[in-house]
């Protein structure tokens, strides 16, 4: 009975129903009593959440889809603030990080640089293990979408690049819920970042039609950031210089593709930024 009620509090949105079932299966598994260890004790910890009472479900479109947000909002903080008491107080800057990229899957592991994540203010001394181990308890949780990959170098002339996904409502709604401070310090990372991959792949490989699996993978996300960093209020210099390089190289991807119209809209939105 109560697992049959937990559906008409989610208001049957399956991702909050995948977010508290992946929850509930987590807590359940621990050795030690839990505040949401079973369904009724979900339901409660949910309607004790910092948001208003869930509106009635006979409203319009667009209440509709407030509502939704209320509901993914309180399901994903509640799974974060267990990876908050279990001492990985940085797996939600890790996921606001992550929700600052396009539309689009994530090349994690061609983006998501141990050693330039760990120069930042945002994950000062962080390593590629507690990286990993971040990435991993996100997924478990199921605030992201983490495939299972096999080991080596995923980025290589055979191999398409290993990619991670984001429920466009939790991307939707973690953008909303942060500052324009927090945006500008994700942004910058995230820019910092893919200056770094494409970067280390060069000019050649945007040109060479055995990486233009990896280009595809980048180029949406290197132009997203682009026009995500050009419409802060202040935007950093270094940060644009690093969107502008990144996005450049992708779009003599494009260009070698044959992809005239985009690429000629990339340049573009360069120019237009940088002047």
């Amino acid at each position: 009975q109560d697992a049959e009620a937990l559906p008409a509090l989610l208001g049957g949105l399956p991702l909050a129903l995948r977010l508290a079932g992946s929850y509930i299966a987590e807590t359940a598994a621990m050795p030690w009593p839990s505040l949401a260890a079973a369904y009724r004790a979900y339901q409660s910890a949910v309607a004790a959440g910092r948001l208003t009472d869930l509106p009635s479900p006979s409203i319009g479109p667009r209440s509709a889809a407030d509502q939704s947000r209320q509901i993914i909002t309180r399901t994903w903080e509640l799974s974060l603030d267990l990876l908050d008491r279990r001492g990985m107080p940085q797996a939600r800057t890790l996921l606001e990080l992550l929700c600052q990229l396009a539309e689009a899957p994530i090349p994690y592991q061609l983006v998501m640089h141990p050693e330039t994540i760990r120069a930042s203010e945002l994950f000062a001394g962080m390593d590629a293990v507690q990286l990993w181990k971040l990435l991993r308890a996100l997924a478990h949780l199921g605030l992201i979408d983490l495939p299972e990959t096999s080991s080596g170098d995923a980025a290589s002339a055979s191999e398409e690049p290993a990619v991670l996904r984001i429920h466009p409502l939790v991307r939707q709604v973690i953008r909303a819920q942060t500052d324009t401070v927090q945006k500008a310090s994700h942004l910058a990372l995230v820019a910092a970042l893919l200056h770094r991959v494409t970067d280390s792949e060069g000019l050649d490989s945007s040109e060479d039609p055995r990486r233009w699996h990896i280009w595809e993978a980048l180029a949406p996300h290197a132009f997203f950031i682009l026009i995500a960093v050009r419409q802060l209020p202040n935007p950093d210099r270094r940060a644009i210089e690093h969107a502008a390089y990144a996005t450049h190289l992708t779009g003599h991807y494009l260009r070698s593709r044959g992809l005239f119209h985009r690429a000629e809209r990339v340049h573009r939105a360069i120019l237009s930024t940088c002047a």
